[in-house]
C-alpha cells in the first residue's frame, strides 16, 4: 500500500516554523506523554442528574440563545430603572 504524505504549502509556513513529519502512532505516543492539563473529577449523583436534565432540555429545544438572553437582560434593566425627570 502506498503512503500519502500531505505537506502544507511552504508559503503558509512562516520562516520561524519548522515542519516535522511523524507517524500517527508516534504522535499519539507524544500526546500520551504530555501532562494532563485538565484534572478529572468524579461527579456526584446530584451533578450527574443536573447534567442529564440539561441535556434532555437542550435536546427538546428548551434553551435561549445568547441574543435572546441579551435582549431579555436589556429589557429588564430598562423596565426596572426609575425614570429620571
Amino acid at each position: 500500500m502506498n503512503k500519502i504524505t500531505v505537506v502544507p504549502n511552504s508559503k503558509t509556513l512562516s520562516r520561524k516554523d519548522e515542519l516535522v513529519l511523524i507517524t500517527k502512532k508516534e504522535y499519539q505516543k507524544l500526546l500520551g506523554r504530555q501532562p494532563k492539563i485538565i484534572s478529572i473529577i468524579k461527579l456526584s449523583p446530584k451533578e450527574r442528574r443536573a447534567i442529564a436534565e440539561s441535556e434532555k432540555e437542550l435536546s427538546q429545544g428548551k434553551y435561549v440563545t445568547l441574543e435572546e438572553l441579551e435582549y431579555g437582560l436589556v429589557r429588564s434593566r430598562t423596565s426596572s430603572r426609575p425614570k429620571s425627570h
